[in-house]
């Protein structure tokens, strides 16, 4: 398929495009930058796989790859006008986004807890009423998120989307050239990489990558429970791992079980009725009995960092330059983190900058540096806290956990840690 836009018919093959910034990749990251940049003015060419924009999603049909929407991201799309285009409950019949007002985090296994009761000291919970925000987060399916951002692309003018892969590129006097698997050519001063973890723009511009695996792998899948959820999110720290149950909308949730491989190898072979009994009993009946709604799918966890996130004209952004543990669920914000950095340093450029100056890219890639390197930390920071069979850190992890939950420091604590959730939904 050829370059697509609302203001031009598709081209033949081995047609030629200039533009000002070439982004490669269609997920949530790609799309949201290279809207961002188009509505700025910028002529950007956007390459990756099309998006289905015209699907209509039944109440049985559900996708079970879900984010946590921070406040700051909802910030930014509501920026790119997009958010306002999402069906958000409670008054939407077909809505498809669900608002998390609090988040209880034990660090144990619900079993435990329902036999011990004494250990629900090791826990912590955050809620948005005690922090003064309306939400900590909104779980999303990532597919309805990626929808409502293509159509919102397929009507700026200044955005062509090309849906050949990207086969080779190289730099010349004037910019970027940039083949297409289609014979197309696309000139630009900038090439972004949202493309992912495995990213092919980072790969071929010859950027080291930092890569640790996690001794796990995540399973995803949403249930229906019998019991309403209030608007809550659960994690629970388990010997084998870590699950969590994040609320969709109505008397829905999806889970996401961080497990050991081999343990993960045994749920997927399970028949989806059976994996929600053993999900039912692993939550020890926290939402009631579980009903499967989709298949289970599992993914193995890793840590990466790519050595820099920018060249002269080259730049990556989301998966493409970093991915950390998902206990946080906090991955594809700070992807969104590096949109909102790289358009708040285009629309600032100095009307003497152009494009090919490479202290725009490096602007952005400082800006992101603490950031980014503050979020790799706090998530293998609390991976080791929990994961760590040390008795000695386990039981000053329990002392501390109900130490900011019990008087008397609960009253000294409470003002801190309300700033610190506020710093983390905004920043």
């Amino acid at each position: 398929m050829n370059a697509t836009s609302p203001t031009a018919p598709p081209s033949p093959p081995g047609s030629s495009y200039d533009y000002d910034i070439t982004v490669v990749g269609t997920g949530l990251i790609g799309l949201a930058a290279a809207l961002g940049l188009a509505q700025q003015g910028w002529r950007v060419g956007l390459i990756g796989p099309a998006v289905n924009v015209g699907l209509n999603h039944t109440d049985t049909d559900w996708d079970n790859r879900v984010y946590a929407f921070s406040p700051a991201t909802q910030q930014l799309l509501t920026t790119l006008r997009v958010w306002q285009q999402l069906p958000i409950g409670p008054d939407d019949a077909q809505a498809r986004i669900q608002a998390v007002r609090e988040m209880r985090v034990y660090g144990q296994s619900a079993e435990a807890l329902s036999v011990d009761p004494g250990l629900l000291s090791d826990s912590v919970t955050f809620s948005a009423y005690a922090a003064c925000v309306s939400e900590l987060a909104w779980i999303a399916e990532s597919r309805v998120v990626q929808q409502a951002l293509a159509t919102a692309c397929r009507f700026q003018p200044q955005l062509h989307w090309h849906t050949s892969q990207a086969t080779d590129y190289h730099e010349t006097p004037a910019g970027l050239r940039l083949q297409l698997a289609n014979q197309e050519v696309l000139h630009s001063q900038i090439l972004l990489g949202a493309d992912g973890a495995y990213s092919w723009v980072r790969q071929h511009a010859g950027i080291d990558l930092e890569e640790q695996d996690y001794p796990q792998t995540a399973i995803v899948a949403n249930f229906a429970c019998s019991q309403k959820h209030a608007d809550t999110a659960w994690q629970w720290f388990r010997p084998d791992g870590i699950l969590a149950l994040l609320p969709l909308p109505g008397q829905r949730v999806s889970m996401v079980w961080s497990t050991t491989p081999s343990q993960a190898e045994t749920l997927l072979k399970l028949d989806a009725t059976t994996l929600a009994d053993q999900l039912t009993a692993a939550s020890a009946q926290t939402l009631g009995t579980l009903t499967p709604l989709t298949p289970a799918a599992g993914f193995p966890l890793k840590r990466q960092l790519a050595r820099t996130m920018v060249t002269q004209r080259i730049g990556l952004l989301g998966d493409a330059a970093h991915v950390v543990h998902p206990l946080a669920g906090q991955g594809m914000n700070l992807g969104m983190g590096d949109v909102r950095e790289l358009l708040d340093v285009f629309a600032h450029r100095e009307s003497y900058r152009t494009l090919s100056d490479g202290r725009l890219l490096a602007r952005y890639a400082r800006r992101r540096a603490a950031p980014i390197q503050a979020m790799r930390a706090v998530t293998h920071g609390l991976y080791q806290l929990f994961a760590h069979p040390n008795p000695t850190l386990q039981a000053a992890r329990r002392q501390f956990m109900h130490a900011i939950n019990h008087t008397p420091l609960q009253s000294f604590v409470t003002p801190i840690k309300r700033k610190l959730i506020q710093h983390a939904l905004y920043s």
